[in-house]
């Protein structure tokens, strides 16, 4: 475990201040378990797909228990690398199936928690705008990766060029951006259904006016994103 904390290298939020913690010790079972980085990632989507069932329920317990689940995929995400790591395994197709996992599971859980919502909040309306942002944020992503997949930018210096598209353009947003990224979403939500549930809100004020807030900030930025896509690639 200890070689496996010297190797971490996280980029993103969570997982710098929560997946890297917990991970190791995962990993650790993995690696005894004789697991690869590409079975470690095949995980992600039986996780995050049973998660996103979970939330569709509707109840503070379902949804809790199907937030939680995505919480998971994050830890899971951070062993696959360390997994591949440890061995020496990365590949290509790891890559791409790292891609895919993030793809499907994202897109399920916004169309489960729009289902899972709907039913907490008695809104139907609720169903097809999420089902329309989960649609938007794939396409995002896909747009963004796609990039690269065409050669328009040097896989290489993905990490780099990221911010030609990036809509953290000042002090405020990069501040706010790890609650407001899909990510810092799945970590964010079961918390407040934790304090609502302990609380006795049976409103639900907190979780339904942070997922409206996030989705339509993120809506937003899905349109700011596109238009420094086309700056950048097509002017």
């Amino acid at each position: 475990m200890a070689k496996v904390r010297r190797q971490q290298n996280p980029k993103e939020f969570f997982g710098r201040y929560f997946s890297c913690y917990f991970s190791p010790y995962l990993t650790a079972v993995f690696h005894a378990l004789g697991l690869t980085p590409n079975q470690v990632t095949a995980s992600m989507f039986v996780a995050g797909l049973a998660g996103a069932v979970a939330l569709c329920f509707g109840t503070p317990a379902a949804l809790l228990a199907g937030s939680l689940c995505l919480v998971l995929v994050n830890v899971l995400d951070t062993c696959d690398g360390e997994i591949a790591r440890l061995t020496g395994q990365s590949s290509p197709g790891g890559e791409y199936l790292d891609r895919l996992a993030h793809y499907v599971v994202e897109g399920a859980g916004f169309l489960g928690y729009a289902v899972g919502l709907a039913a907490l909040s008695g809104r139907a309306w609720v169903v097809p705008a999420g089902a329309a942002f989960a649609l938007l944020k794939t396409l995002e992503a896909l747009s963004r990766d796609l990039v690269f997949a065409v050669g328009l930018d040097a896989p290489e210096e993905r990490k780099q060029r990221k911010r030609k598209t990036s809509f953290r353009g000042g002090p405020l947003l990069a501040m706010l951006y790890p609650v407001l990224s899909p990510n810092g979403f799945f970590h964010v939500m079961p918390l407040l259904l934790l304090a609502g549930m302990a609380l006795g809100d049976r409103s639900h004020a907190a979780v339904l006016g942070y997922a409206a807030a996030f989705a339509v900030l993120n809506a937003a930025g899905v349109l700011v994103r596109f238009w420094k896509l086309q700056r950048a690639y097509f002017p």
